[in-house]
């Protein structure tokens, strides 16, 4: 495909060519041409259950949390939430810093 351009106040900016599955670009307006084509695809964002950030399916990880809740009625709910590649690599780090000084 050919690369689009986005205008914006007067200048032509070049948003690459995102695909369907793409990951998540650093730029602001880049991001926003990658999340149309993203939602234009079907794809639909969830919410991190540790930083309850917004992500799409390829920002997480296979790792979930989940947590115990009460409804209005009384009855017992579990939740569970997936977890974003951020949130999961803070977390591999911070085990392996743990391990780490364990050793020591």
């Amino acid at each position: 495909m050919r690369e689009r351009p986005l205008h914006w106040r007067g200048h032509i900016l070049s948003a690459g060519d995102p695909q369907p599955g793409d990951q998540a670009p650093e730029g602001y307006i880049q991001w926003h041409a990658w999340a149309e084509v993203q939602h234009k695809a079907g794809l639909r964002q969830k919410e991190c259950g540790k930083c309850g950030r917004w992500k799409y399916p390829q920002e997480l990880s296979g790792e979930e949390v989940s947590c115990t809740g009460i409804t209005p009625r009384g009855k017992k709910r579990t939740i569970t939430m997936p977890v974003c590649n951020a949130c999961a690599d803070a977390d591999a780090g911070r085990a392996i810093l743990a391990e780490a000084s364990d050793e020591r």
